[in-house]
């Protein structure tokens, strides 16, 4: 990653942020701990046919996201090059990508949990799963399974990092049972889930949790009186559009379905793809 002079701010009467100069907090250099469950012993009962799987994509909001972070920003005073610069001091200042990445502790172990959930869902059903971890979701409304899901994936949001990753999960949990209408057609719709569309959860999880994060920066310098609550606002309005627009992770040569999302190499891919998402914002292109 090439260097540049400190972040001034864009040009104008109204900088959008100051100089991004806080250290970072002190990061651990272990994985996470924390994890689903485990296995209760129950063997899976005989699972069904595969289901027919429609033509659910999210091909059209990603691609509109991606316009949005590389050709126009979002809009009023905060354009492209506004987020890109913003996004370049940001990281730099939480020392780089690699270091960035380790500081989302919880982020990670919350990702981490959903694709193993994910790929269980995928392979074996997801009332079946949600079954296996004491989720009694028949007869439930769509908000109780929801939260029932949020409650097993995230951690509690006692501490600021865990804020962010709780944040991040009701975020990517809500848009895939908006995707998949789970609130008409329940939890069984899920398993129409595909494993490109898993790649694309998990890929959303991590820029859902750099947003939060990124927010939380914001609203600290907005209290402390180091930015006004107008500029903040103006790149919170769309700040989680352009971070979106510009994660892309390719993982299509890992099999994310028989991965052992707890393991260390689960652990390490996680990380890796959270270095990828922070060197992306780093040097957007």
């Amino acid at each position: 990653m090439g260097t540049s002079s400190s972040y001034k701010g864009p040009k104008g009467v109204n900088p959008l942020l100051p100089p991004w100069a806080d250290p970072p907090p002190d990061v651990p250099a272990t994985g996470d701990d924390g994890t689903p469950p485990p296995d209760d012993g129950v063997a899976p009962e005989s699972a069904p046919p595969p289901p027919v799987r429609p033509a659910v994509s999210w091909r059209g909001p990603k691609q509109a996201l991606t316009r949005l972070a590389h050709s126009g920003g979002g809009g009023g005073g905060a354009g492209r090059g506004s987020y890109r610069s913003t996004m370049r001091s940001y990281v730099r200042a939480r020392h780089g990508a690699t270091t960035a990445a380790r500081s989302a502790v919880a982020g990670r172990t919350a990702t981490a949990r959903l694709g193993g959930f994910l790929a269980q869902g995928i392979r074996d059903g997801f009332a079946a799963v949600a079954r296996r971890f004491g989720i009694d979701h028949l007869g439930r409304d769509v908000q109780f399974v929801l939260a029932a899901f949020v409650d097993l994936l995230a951690p509690d949001g006692a501490q600021l990092d865990e804020a962010a990753a709780r944040k991040a999960v009701i975020d990517t949990i809500t848009e895939l049972f908006e995707l998949y209408d789970v609130a008409t057609n329940g939890i069984e719709a899920l398993d129409h889930l595909t494993e490109d569309g898993m790649r694309e959860a998990i890929t959303l999880s991590i820029a859902n949790v750099i947003d939060q994060k990124f927010q939380q920066d914001l609203a600290s310098r907005v209290e402390d009186g180091r930015m006004s609550e107008r500029a903040a606002n103006e790149l919170m309005e769309h700040a989680g559009d352009f971070i979106r627009g510009i994660v892309e992770i390719d993982t299509g040569t890992i099999d994310i379905l028989s991965l052992d999302w707890d393991s260390k190499e689960g652990r390490d891919l996680v990380q890796q793809m959270y270095e990828t998402a922070y060197s992306l914002l780093e040097n957007p292109t």
